[in-house]
């Protein structure tokens, strides 16, 4: 996705809990409990999160919004 389309479509920055440990591929990751910025509504139940210099895709099992 480019950068225009990302931020052309289903912006919001609302913050989240993690309800569970998320494990990147890169070996880093965020505990249970880490309050995360949650910018893009991907639809289906999908979101864009992020943290300083971490970014994933989550599904909406995997945050609650505070």
């Amino acid at each position: 996705m480019k950068l225009s389309e990302f931020m052309s479509e289903g912006i919001m920055h609302r913050k989240a809990k993690l309800l569970m440990d998320i494990n990147l591929n890169n070996g880093e990751s965020r505990k249970k409990g880490e309050i995360v910025s949650v910018l893009k509504n991907y639809g289906g139940g999908y979101y864009h999160i992020e943290d300083n210099e971490f970014a994933c895709k989550a599904s909406d099992s995997e945050i609650e919004f505070i």
